[in-house]
């Protein structure tokens, strides 16, 4: 059993002392700064958890229990202070990339997904939603669904479909030529073989020439206001169509990819107002 505790208030020591009267042997805790923030693990000894970094934002572990396959386990604390919150998002994107294990994420990161999970009449800033959506995309967890004020537990499994992936014209081609590139499956273990090297396949596909949608779509807008700001504009051109074009095809996908990680049930989907319907 691991037991994660978020913006404990508390100084390291302090909050490890806990770990007996909680009924825990491991702990290992991050310092609050002031009365903010402060993270803290406690594990018992059928667990072996090991810290493999941290900071004021995160702890990071691998766990592993006896017959059971390891996996990777992160804490994450969002900063109160709104301005200091993309370091969190930064912590999360760097250590992306620091293992292959399976990957659950828990934390109190101070932000929501989209602006339906607002409590209250007061709107949320989209830029800060902006850079959790970005975050979460690019370490390609899935949220799990359980939200408890800010907290929020979300999944990276070594394979994801992207339902996203079917607006690029170049997914067909690639899915099959992939697919068919292997040897026919005779038994159950050699379609599981089989089905694993095209997810790796479709994952590299994903990263080298799909890309990451939020980047994208970034990258455009900016685009889109340097033209826009030309003094010698008299009106939308053609480059500036080309994006505008773009950015509509980017945020659809967008859309889709965003619904698929809040587990929203999309069976149909319609607008008349772009190309794809």
């Amino acid at each position: 059993m691991v037991l994660c505790i978020m913006e404990t208030q508390l100084a390291k020591y302090r909050v490890e002392c806990l770990a007996g009267s909680l009924g825990f042997t491991g702990r290992f805790g991050v310092d609050s700064a002031g009365r903010s923030g402060g993270l803290c693990v406690f594990w018992k000894n059928n667990v072996d958890l090991e810290i493999k970094s941290y900071s004021q934002y995160h702890i990071d572990s691998v766990v592993k229990e006896p017959g059971k396959d390891p996996c990777r386990l992160s804490c994450f604390y969002g900063a109160a202070n709104r301005s200091l919150r993309y370091k969190t998002w930064d912590t999360m994107k760097f250590l992306r990339g620091e293992s292959t294990l399976p990957w659950l994420c828990i934390g109190d990161f101070n932000e929501i997904l989209r602006q339906e999970e607002q409590m209250g009449p007061n709107e949320r800033d989209s830029a800060q939603m902006e850079g959790f959506r970005e975050a979460v995309d690019v370490c390609e967890l899935a949220d799990l669904g359980y939200k408890a004020n800010n907290l929020r537990i979300a999944l990276r499994k070594p394979f994801q479909y992207e339902c996203c992936w079917k607006t690029d014209d170049r997914f067909g081609g690639t899915l099959k030529r992939e697919w068919e590139q292997n040897h026919p499956a005779t038994n159950i273990a050699e379609l599981a073989a089989k089905l694993s090297s095209v997810g790796a396949s479709l994952k590299h596909w994903s990263r080298t020439t799909f890309g990451s949608v939020r980047e994208e779509l970034r990258k455009l807008l900016h685009q889109l206001v340097v033209l826009r700001a030309d003094p010698t504009r008299v009106g939308p051109g053609e480059e500036e169509k080309r994006v505008q074009d773009r950015i509509v095809e980017i945020s659809y996908r967008e859309e889709i990819m965003m619904r698929q990680r809040s587990r929203i049930d999309w069976l149909c989907a319609a607008d008349s107002n772009t190309q794809y319907f």
